[in-house]
């Protein structure tokens, strides 16, 4: 009999914990950890690495909380949160046979590539960051004009109805330096090295993710055995698709543990 799966959920930029909601509804078969990065970002001085520290601490205290209930333990990453999960996953000193995988969904290894198929231009990225620290209403517009862009309709009204929360979370601040991961950070020697260490790792990506496009799963021959794509997705399939996603997680462990 398999044991029960203990996930630590990471969200994605300008998101908080409630976007999972739809699919933990879909989830009751597992126990489900959630953090807020818009905290971690928005607290960080600007220091990127403190917010990784944080991260791995989080997975630290996740997977002690997993052993002492006899539980396995995977972590999850979506969108910036799977750029984050992959750099501290790869920090983590612990992992052992009780961690059962790195999920990333609508994630990415380089978030800015010249090519509109493969990531986004610095200079909008950048242009962002700046309309973001004028003003309280320059801050809602960047917001929403991102929201318009990332999501489907059900999936817009989903996140935009949190819009509250996500500004009591991530201050202005708090964003711009999530912007600045997503310039800066690149996690494909990250990905390369968790692959030959043979970290257990599963990807789901839209082939309709706008935010992190289909270039994103195509920097490096070794992702195709990794990743799943699905035509009809777009950033944020677990909002579009809840119970779909909560079966690919269960096929993806069980096939795991018959490998074992």
């Amino acid at each position: 009999m398999l044991r029960r799966t203990r996930f630590l959920w990471i969200n994605g930029w300008a998101t908080t914990g409630e976007v999972w909601a739809p699919l933990f509804s879909e989830m009751a078969w597992a126990q489900h950890e959630v953090v807020e990065i818009g905290e971690w970002f928005s607290q960080a001085k600007g220091e990127l690495d403190q917010v990784v520290s944080w991260a791995v601490q989080s997975i630290e205290r996740h997977a002690q909380t997993a052993k002492e209930a006899n539980e396995s333990w995977a972590l999850v990453g979506w969108s910036l949160g799977g750029v984050l999960a992959q750099r501290a996953i790869a920090e983590f000193k612990n992992i052992d046979a009780d961690f059962c995988g790195l999920f990333l969904i609508g994630a990415t290894t380089n978030f800015i590539a010249a090519p509109p198929t493969s990531g986004w231009p610095a200079a909008v990225v950048r242009r962002m960051q700046t309309q973001l620290l004028k003003s309280e209403q320059h801050t809602d517009v960047v917001l929403h004009h991102f929201f318009e862009r990332a999501y489907e309709r059900e999936a817009e009204q989903e996140i935009a109805s949190t819009l509250s929360n996500i500004i009591n979370i991530w201050r202005p601040e708090g964003l711009h330096l999530g912007l600045e991961a997503l310039v800066t950070w690149d996690t494909l020697e990250i990905f390369e090295q968790l692959q030959r260490n043979r970290i257990p790792m599963f990807w789901l990506h839209g082939l309709k993710d706008s935010i992190c496009p289909q270039g994103a799963i195509n920097r490096s021959e070794s992702m195709k055995g990794v990743v799943t794509t699905w035509e009809s997705a777009g950033h944020a399939p677990f909002l579009e698709a809840p119970r779909l996603v909560s079966k690919w997680f269960g096929e993806s462990l069980g096939g795991m543990h018959e490998k074992r």
